[in-house]
């Protein structure tokens, strides 16, 4: 009799204390960062993955967080630090449906190479840059080296500065390229994209990055387009095959807050359940399209996208 061999997924980010001033003026706190990549893969992923988060935790908000991530199935906190400092808050305000504007108090800095170590016999390895400082790139590098894992890089903060004041800015990061060939996959929204490579998100373009700039052994580039699904570009052989996928049914967004996060998540759920990168890709783009469709993301039918994945 076989049993099914149970993947193990190392989340590295930072656990946000969120407050989301939406663009119709309703407002809502919680906490977000990798809290959304955690209960997207405890909730898809079931029983066949175990889940580590490895991240710091500001000593005033310790207690709230860990009873959060207590209630989420296979997930094993052994790598989570509380450190003499507060925790990370966010303050979003919307402009529209997607364009905001993020201010950072607290750091809770980024993780340390002795957490690290916990990752590297993962099958993957999500690496979310929420704060942008979350990991460093020596740090990145080292666990590159030392883990067969597949790694999946969200770059996302990466690419924003922080004010004197707080205050999020877009900026090319000198060291982007290393960061970025680290990756087997990579996710990066449209915005980040187009700041990256100087190019507008189209099929073409996105097989010259992945060409160009990513690791003959990467395996995606995910560039995320809101309301519009994604561009999936993958190696079948020696080709780079690029597809847009689209929503199979567009509504009201209501938040966008964390849909970045939920479509990694699920996208590495599907990935880990054995789905193509197109087909996971499709799962991704639902997934978060439902979430943005949503308030909060325990609005999220997962059921529908378990019975998938």
């Amino acid at each position: 009799m076989s049993t099914k061999r149970v993947r193990k997924i190392s989340v590295i980010g930072t656990i946000n204390r969120d407050t989301v001033v939406r663009f119709d003026g309703s407002r809502s706190q919680g906490y977000g960062g990798i809290l959304y990549n955690l209960i997207v893969l405890s909730r898809l992923g079931g029983d066949r993955l175990s889940i580590v988060p490895v991240a710091n935790i500001g000593r005033d908000h310790d207690k709230k967080i860990r009873a959060i991530l207590q209630k989420l199935p296979q997930l094993q906190p052994f790598a989570l630090r509380t450190v003499n400092a507060q925790n990370n808050h966010c303050l979003l305000k919307y402009q529209d449906a997607s364009n905001k504007t993020e201010k950072l108090s607290g750091w809770v800095g980024g993780v340390s190479r002795s957490q690290l170590r916990s990752a590297v016999d993962s099958d993957y390895i999500l690496v979310n840059f929420i704060s942008g400082s979350d990991i460093s790139t020596s740090n990145l590098a080292w666990l590159r080296s030392e883990s067969t894992a597949q790694i999946y890089i969200d770059f996302h903060s990466r690419t924003l500065g922080r004010h004197g004041d707080g205050t999020r800015y877009l900026r090319r990061p000198k060291d982007w390229r290393d960061t970025v060939r680290c990756a087997d996959y990579l996710q990066m929204n449209e915005l980040e994209f187009r700041l990256l490579s100087s190019q507008t998100p189209s099929s073409e373009n996105c097989r010259q990055f992945m060409t160009e700039e990513m690791a003959d052994t990467a395996k995606a580039l995910l560039v995320t387009l809101g309301s519009d699904g994604c561009i999936a570009s993958c190696r079948r052989g020696s080709r780079i095959v690029s597809r847009r996928v689209e929503p199979k049914t567009r509504s009201k967004v209501i938040d966008t807050t964390g849909c970045g996060d939920v479509f990694a998540a699920a996208f590495l759920s599907a990935s880990s359940a054995g789905l193509t990168i197109m087909k996971a890709a499709r799962i991704a783009v639902d997934v978060a399209t439902f979430r943005a469709e949503n308030s909060s993301v325990d609005d999220i039918d997962f059921g529908r996208f378990r019975a998938v994945t």
